[in-house]
């Protein structure tokens, strides 16, 4: 997972098989966002907005020095969202 901005490093070596396929992991690229997906995201709040209680969605907040922990407790299902906050 690459989160926020990076540069182009160069190339890196990947073993396809031991790297990806025997980990079921999946690879995505994603160059920014679209407004669309944001957009997409508000129709859903406004149709389903008073039916859910997004809020309770996130049931971890943890510091970046907690990262490991946050995603090791949505892998393991004890945090269905967890919110890296690096100011806390």
């Amino acid at each position: 997972m690459i989160v926020g901005e990076y540069a182009d490093v160069g190339d890196i070596r990947v073993n396809p098989h031991a790297d990806i396929n025997r980990k079921h992991l999946e690879v995505r690229g994603s160059w920014g966002s679209d407004f669309s997906h944001f957009w997409r995201g508000l129709r859903v709040l406004a149709k389903h907005g008073a039916r859910y209680r997004w809020e309770e969605f996130v049931s971890g907040r943890y510091g970046l020095s907690e990262a490991d922990r946050a995603l090791a407790d949505v892998r393991e299902q004890r945090a269905v969202k967890a919110i890296i906050d690096p100011s806390q």
